[in-house]
């Protein structure tokens, strides 16, 4: 596997089973968001001082209610985009956070979990931004994942500090303390691959996936390790084993070694659900999503969108109109530039959406396409 992952050395699957993703980065035929779900809502997102969304980072759905991550704050909307409330407790006090560097939410408890990276804190707070407690973790993690109540996964990246030299801790919620840690940090890594995406987890039932930015595989992440699951096999243009044995000063020096080369690379964002996988990575430096199908192992890599429940035929460019894809369990959140509604408003075929995103303009908080992908 390791001839095969060529982005970089990984935990081993010991019984090989994982499946390979052949890319192709020629499709030019636009990808049909309405094959996705027929089911198809389209929520203005109220826009005032109050609720201004600066950054999405994630969207989740819940008791009918749109909660939005934001750089620094959660915000909560109604079903129908109306605001509701924010929770924004940044600053240097007792029961605050520097930085809001990732976030969870235990439905089950109703408590909100932030990972706070300047700090080394977990904070726990109630549904409403009530504080309900906060451990100091004493290293450095920068993503986090709830897999159960009482377990969660905090992922340090290739960042070696005194008290931790895994990506992953296990964390005991309950007992608020940590229990161990898996997959050893590489220590060349170390030295230069620091890349802070969003967010490296997906989550879809009981299932959860791991990726990273400079890398050509998925994992499947359990409480107590990372095992390969699929590999996205880039041809000739994968980033070749060589480039990682380097030794480089810092990740721009990396990067630039990178840029004079044109190489695929993946992932920055993934959505997995029950029959497929909707994910983006770069090729050539521009971005490019990928729609898997595990039914059949087929795929298909676009830069073109339609949205045949809104506009027929119209063709959208992502490059002009910028997508981004966010899910919450069978829930996909597709979310463009306004600029698209305001270009594309007389090629609404609804004259009741047509008039309820008439009066959008760029500085709006988003409008948000929320669909229900079916099993």
């Amino acid at each position: 596997i390791l001839l095969l992952c060529g982005c970089s050395t990984h935990p081993q699957n010991e019984n090989g089973k994982f499946i390979r993703i052949d890319i192709e980065n020629s499709a030019n035929n636009p990808f049909n968001l309405s094959n996705l779900s027929k089911e198809v809502s389209y929520i203005k997102l109220e826009t005032n001082d109050s609720c201004l969304i600066n950054s999405i980072k994630a969207i989740f759905y819940i008791d009918n209610q749109i909660i939005i991550r934001d750089n620094n704050s959660i915000l909560f909307f109604d079903n129908t985009g109306k605001f509701q409330y924010k929770v924004n407790h940044q600053g240097d006090g007792p029961e605050e956070y520097l930085r809001l560097s990732d976030f969870d939410i235990c439905s089950k408890n109703e408590t909100m979990h932030i990972l706070d990276t300047r700090k080394k804190q977990i904070l726990q707070y109630d549904m409403k931004g009530k504080f309900q407690n906060k451990k100091d973790i004493n290293f450095w993690a920068i993503g986090m994942q709830l897999f159960n109540d009482s377990t969660s996964i905090l992922y340090s990246g290739n960042q070696i500090s005194q008290n931790q030299s895994y990506k992953f801790t296990i964390y005991n919620n309950i007992k608020q303390s940590v229990s161990g840690g898996f997959y050893p940090i590489s220590q060349k890594k170390s030295n230069y691959l620091h890349v802070h995406n969003h967010t490296k987890f997906s989550k879809y039932g009981n299932e959860f996936l791991f990726y990273e930015l400079y890398n050509d595989t998925i994992y499947t992440l359990t409480s107590t390790n990372c095992i390969p699951r699929y590999y996205l096999n880039f041809g000739a243009s994968r980033i070749p084993n060589s480039y990682f044995e380097k030794d480089y000063k810092n990740i721009m020096e990396f990067q630039n070694e990178m840029s004079k080369n044109v190489f695929s690379y993946g992932i920055s964002s993934l959505l997995n659900f029950h029959n497929n996988i909707l994910l983006s990575y770069f090729h050539n430096k521009k971005k490019h999503f990928l729609y898997y199908n595990k039914n059949d192992n087929s795929n298909v890599s676009f830069h073109q969108i339609t949205d045949q429940n809104l506009f027929n035929d119209f063709i959208i460019d992502i490059k002009k109109y910028k997508v981004n894809f966010y899910s919450y369990e069978n829930y996909l959140f597709t979310i463009f530039d306004n600029e698209l509604y305001i270009d594309g408003n007389s090629k609404i075929k609804d004259k009741k959406i047509q008039d309820e995103l008439s009066a959008v303009s760029i500085d709006d908080n988003p409008i948000i396409r929320i669909c229900k992908i079916t099993d």
